[in-house]
């Protein structure tokens, strides 16, 4: 599929190595064919309305998967009335008890695109490249893909319970802001500038830096806020695994020792025990 390749490309120009997947109709071939090439950027799948096999197509589908048994011109003829703009208009009140309450904006909107000139021709074409996933001959092949997908996140999953593999895993969050103070280093290991910081300050409510005590940064997003000066037991824990004495920018170690044996895990987007919020 086409639209696989140009989506997956898309991904890579723009800097997405990890990310979840919402995947809904038509876009349900295509983000499963990038999961099954890629299941280690793949933090989650969401589908809505997304087949993988023939026994999730309704009746409805019967011409259309006879245009795939057989593409031919009388095949491709038969499903064009799909196109029509009654049928557009079916696919939005089908089902709805009083119709007058489904805004026209939607299906006067397909139908407009739909009316210009080829783009019937593309979405026949679509109909055909839509069997590459779905029908039952590529079943076995999507069936082994999704299934080793699964596979490799549960044993990623598994291995992120033991604190040795999860750090090869998982990279360990960053001290972003360290008793009011941005450390410049830590910036630049995250990938993010003073006005990033800022932003991401401002998005949960804070707009002074001066009442922030801590503020800890995972690779994924994840932050944890702590306005108190003094870092409470979550807080003190994902100072630990950060490393936190070894990245505070001219400022005293104050923070409680950590067991050099077994480094606590990074820490849980909840707030910190009676010292802020996240």
């Amino acid at each position: 599929m086409h639209l696989a390749d140009v989506i997956d490309r898309w991904t890579e120009v723009v800097g997405l190595d990890s990310f979840a997947l919402y995947v809904f109709d038509y876009g349900a071939p295509v983000g499963f064919r990038i999961a099954a090439r890629h299941p280690e950027r793949i933090t989650a799948i969401i589908s809505q309305n997304g087949n993988a096999y023939t026994e999730g197509l309704s009746d409805g589908w019967n011409p259309v998967q006879a245009y795939w048994k057989d593409p031919s011109q009388a095949n491709r003829e038969a499903i064009r009335t799909l196109l029509d703009p009654q049928t557009t208009i079916w696919q939005y009140t089908h089902g709805v008890p009083d119709t007058t309450r489904v805004s026209p904006d939607g299906y006067g909107l397909d139908n407009y695109h739909l009316a210009r000139p080829g783009a019937d021709e593309i979405q026949l074409d679509l109909f055909l490249d839509y069997a590459v996933t779905a029908s039952s001959a590529s079943f076995a092949t999507g069936a082994v893909a999704l299934v080793t997908l699964l596979t490799a996140h549960r044993l990623v999953a598994f291995a992120r319970w033991h604190n040795r593999i999860a750090r090869l895993i998982d990279h360990p969050p960053r001290v972003l802001i360290a008793r009011g103070e941005i450390p410049d280093r830590e910036l630049g290991r995250a990938g993010l500038t003073a006005t990033d910081v800022h932003a991401l300050l401002r998005r949960r409510g804070v707009d002074d830096l001066g009442q922030v005590g801590y503020l800890l940064y995972e690779t994924r997003g994840t932050t944890l806020i702590g306005t108190d000066r003094e870092p409470g037991p979550l807080m003190h824990d994902g100072l630990c695994a950060a490393g936190y004495r070894h990245v505070a920018r001219g400022v005293p170690t104050a923070t409680p020792s950590c067991a050099p044996s077994s480094a606590p895990a990074p820490p849980r987007p909840s707030g910190d025990s009676g010292s802020g919020s996240r």
